[in-house]
């Protein structure tokens, strides 16, 4: 599961955010994993011609065959194909996904995604009905075509994907971890927090992370602060967590204590919130007026999340400072 979506978050980053690929190996032959390597190695560089080109080469070792190895390397073309702007090529190689890898809602999402990019609704639409019929219980995949639809114009078709993700069945944890998550999209915040006490009820302490930030929303810190003092003492660290606290010092005006749960996130090995930690990083160290190290933190952050403009126009006054 984590390798499909991380190439769905491949390609939906490339079509509506920005994210980032790894190469994952099998046991292709020497030959063929050596090209799929330098393929992945021409996409960190940005040539994706080039990507394009070893790809191709890996899939000619496979001599008319088609097994695991090569739908993944497949999966590595089609998003490469995309960044270089050849979206009609990415369309086709998904187009033989479908039908290599049948099973899977993984090439109908993406190829949906395309579709739903070129300003090509039906066939998009098609796609993801086709997509949730084989994964019906993928909270995730329903979030990622609310998200799509909903940026490409379409509320009314992006709703229909939450209904749905809603009325999956299940009372552990998880059901209710993933419906709150639909609530708070959906900006139902007194359903969500009823349904984020019955996860921890369940027994997932992360509920706590998100009561808090509804509690931050609803404008009570203290009862923020005490939620997030339930999870730290469940003994689990979370970079959502951290994030969460620091916010809640800046709103106190307590920019040192913020700055320093900020890095305290980036310092774990797993972090979900990476982008949102560096941008309130750069906020705190503002704040502190700590220029110099903001300049630097701003630039890095430039360097990595290009697309963000905000973070762009703010380099430029640090510059000044």
């Amino acid at each position: 599961m984590k390798q499909r979506m991380r190439r769905i978050a491949a390609i939906s980053a490339a079509v509506l955010i920005m994210g980032s690929l790894s190469a994952c190996s099998f046991g292709e032959n020497e030959a063929q994993a050596n090209y799929k390597q330098a393929g992945m190695d021409a996409i960190a560089a940005g040539d994706y011609a080039g990507a394009i080109e070893q790809f191709d080469a890996a899939l000619g070792e496979a001599h008319a065959t088609v097994g695991v190895e090569e739908i993944d390397i497949s999966y590595y073309k089609a998003a490469a194909q995309y960044m270089a702007g050849d979206v009609d090529g990415a369309i086709a190689t998904y187009t033989n996904l479908v039908e290599y890898d049948k099973k899977s809602y993984e090439p109908l999402f993406l190829r949906g995604s395309l579709y739903l990019d070129t300003n090509q609704p039906e066939p998009a639409l098609e796609d993801y009905r086709a997509a949730v019929k084989l994964d019906p219980e993928n909270f995730e995949l329903y979030t990622a075509i609310y998200y799509n639809l909903m940026a490409k114009g379409y509320p009314d078709d992006a709703l229909e994907y939450t209904n749905m993700a809603l009325a999956i069945e299940g009372n552990k944890a998880y059901h209710y971890m993933e419906r709150g998550k639909i609530y708070l999209i959906l900006e139902q915040y007194d359903v969500a927090e009823t349904t984020f006490k019955k996860a921890v009820n369940a027994g997932d302490s992360d509920g706590y992370i998100y009561l808090a930030q509804i509690a931050s929303h609803n404008g009570d810190s203290e009862a923020a602060m005490k939620y997030l003092q339930k999870f730290t003492k469940s003994g689990e660290e979370s970079s959502e967590a951290y994030d969460t606290i620091g916010k809640l010092y800046m709103a106190e005006g307590k920019y040192p204590e913020a700055l320093e749960q900020f890095e305290k996130g980036l310092g774990l090995k797993h972090i979900t919130n990476e982008k949102e930690l560096r941008k309130d990083q750069i906020a705190a160290l503002e704040y502190s007026n700590d220029f110099a190290t903001a300049r630097e933190k701003a630039q890095e952050y430039v360097e990595k999340y290009p697309e963000d403009v905000t973070v762009a126009r703010e380099l430029v006054f640090l510059q000044t400072r």
